[in-house]
């Protein structure tokens, strides 16, 4: 399934999905983040939701349309509260 067209992230999500663009696993986002990797899942879990996909290897697969999801997030300045 492609990414949808305008989907709004909150913050911790964004970062979450910059850290798995990276191929990072879930405990070294943890990690990164300074939070536990339940809190992660639970991110990620909002994320495939969110976008439409439905493992992380088809959100990794759909690259090109994540990664404009997350220019156009920093060029609107959009920003939701979440905790990391």
């Amino acid at each position: 399934m492609a990414a949808r067209p305008h989907v709004v992230l909150t913050e911790s999500e964004r970062r979450v999905l910059e850290r798995i663009l990276l191929g990072e696993s879930n405990k070294e986002i943890a990690q990164h983040l300074s939070c536990s990797v339940k809190n992660v899942e639970y991110h990620v879990t909002n994320i495939l939701r969110r976008t439409g996909h439905s493992s992380r290897l088809r959100l990794l697969a759909g690259g090109a349309a994540v990664a404009r999801l997350l220019q156009e997030h920093s060029e609107h300045g959009e920003d939701d509260q979440g905790s990391p």
